[in-house]
């Protein structure tokens, strides 16, 4: 932990099962009152503004990531340079830059290379937590996951436990999802579908149609069962077929958050691992869209075979 003098400065938070203490105030994230972290041991990441260099050794390569031994270092352009460890995330802002840049990549690519770094499993999924457990959906970017996530805690009020990124835990009861960055990222045609405004919402830094919301209330943050991992996908006709086997596999494994990250920070065999644990005791599904309908029909009568939506389930767990 960091001393207390410093304490004082930073705010403490939690995310991907990860305890944070940041400079930088993160309204994204989970706060996390001190006393309630009396007595754990555990290693909180440190957040902070500081120095960077340009290049982590007078013979490493100027790239865009790099990680030489325990160090990574990440520059963008747009934002910053990134010193990334295990423990500690040194931000230096570029003079150009806002600090909503600076805040876009450190809640994601930043927050996933520190998790990989510490053996965690990132997931690109959005996910609700229904009464049989946590429902995650993955897909390539576009595939509809946040949409899908939040016309169905529009319909339902199943709380959201994560938007875009989430760490999945094996237990002996089976696989866990914990809770990500309190952030809903939806384009403007979807933020329509809800009756949604995006006045007062934040732009995304990279795509202009999609907005950010911050609403904290609409989540639940923990550790919860990972029941069900739907594949999302565009096609000719609306359909919905069970993923088994080695394709359950391969559905899990391309799950994984910046894959790119594996081979540098991680260890393929252990995420491999992680991956086969989802196929072998998670349902695997796979969830077929025709484009150009609305989205409600092409979400709710693609699922309904599913039975997530029993009389009996909705309204047992709610987000308010």
């Amino acid at each position: 932990m960091m001393n207390e003098e410093t304490n004082e400065n930073y705010k403490t938070y939690s995310v991907y099962g990860m305890v944070v203490e940041s400079e930088l105030v993160l309204p994204q994230l989970q706060p996390i009152a001190q006393e309630a972290l009396s007595g754990e041991a555990i290693q909180p990441v440190e957040i902070r503004w500081g120095h960077v260099p340009d290049r982590l050794s007078e013979d490493a390569p100027s790239a865009h990531f790099i990680r030489v031994g325990d160090t990574c270092l990440l520059r963008v352009p747009d934002a910053g340079n990134y010193l990334i460890t295990s423990e500690r995330v040194t931000i230096q802002k570029h003079d150009h830059a806002s600090v909503d840049d600076v805040e876009a990549y450190l809640l994601g690519t930043v927050l996933a290379t520190v998790a990989h770094l510490r053996g965690l499993v990132p997931l690109h999924v959005s996910a609700v937590l229904s009464p049989m457990g946590a429902i995650a959906f993955t897909g390539e970017s576009g595939a509809g996951k946040s949409t899908m996530a939040a016309h169905i805690h529009h319909r339902t009020g199943w709380p959201l436990i994560s938007d875009d990124v989430s760490a999945v835990y094996e237990t002996k009861d089976g696989m866990e999802l914990e809770s990500g960055v309190l952030t809903v990222k939806l384009w403007k045609d979807a933020l329509a579908s809800l009756d949604r405004s995006s006045d007062g919402l934040k732009r995304d830094a990279e795509r202009m149609d999609k907005f950010h919301a911050i609403d904290g209330q609409k989540f639940v943050v923990g550790r919860y069962p990972l029941k069900k991992l739907f594949l999302l996908e565009w096609g000719e006709e609306d359909r919905i077929e069970p993923v088994t086997g080695r394709d359950a596999f391969k559905v899990a494994l391309a799950s994984i958050y910046r894959p790119e990250l594996v081979d540098l920070c991680q260890n393929r065999d252990h995420v491999s691992h992680r991956a086969l644990g989802i196929a072998r005791s998670v349902e695997v599904q796979k969830i077929v869209r025709r484009k150009g309908i609305a989205v409600e029909e092409g979400i709710f009568t693609s699922i309904e075979s599913t039975n997530l939506f029993s009389e009996k389930q909705v309204g047992d767990i709610r987000a308010d």
